[in-house]
């Protein structure tokens, strides 16, 4: 079986993904304020306010915290000296692993949206998460050749 690639700059690919999840993750959090997926049981900001004031002023947490950041960085400039850099996914394997994923999620989110009452959190929470996975095999699948084509480094 001859194996398939697609090759695609690496840059594009990461910066894609972070702004779709950007805008994903505000999309959901408005969708959900607006019962969209459900009863709204949880306000989202309340949420957001209590696990910040709670996790974030522990000690451990503030090591942790300046870790992650220190590796974020370092990260950050990994990717900025391999923007040149081309990457490669073999297709078969992508298709194998991610289809499977999209249709748990997006069916986990259907059951738990028709099944469970006042679920609506727990459903935004899944959709971000198959949202995340279904835009990575869109682009990785199609949109990787307009980017490439728009943003040429």
């Amino acid at each position: 079986m001859k194996k398939i690639y697609h090759v695609m700059n690496q840059y594009n690919y990461y910066m894609s993904n972070i702004i779709f999840n950007i805008i994903n993750i505000v999309l959901v959090i408005f969708l959900y304020n607006f019962g969209f997926f459900g009863e709204q049981t949880e306000n989202i900001y309340e949420i957001l306010l209590s696990f910040a004031t709670f996790s974030f002023f522990i000690p451990i947490s503030i090591a942790c915290a300046i870790i992650v950041l220190i590796t974020f960085i370092t990260y950050l400039k990994n990717i900025n000296e391999n923007i040149k850099k081309d990457i490669s996914i073999e297709l078969i394997t992508y298709n194998i692993i991610f289809i499977p994923i999209i249709i748990a999620l997006y069916f986990a989110m259907y059951y738990v949206w028709t099944t469970f009452i006042g679920s609506g959190w727990f459903c935004a929470f899944i959709s971000i998460f198959a949202s995340m996975f279904l835009f990575n095999y869109l682009y990785v699948m199609h949109f990787y050749k307009i980017i490439d084509r728009i943003f040429v480094h």
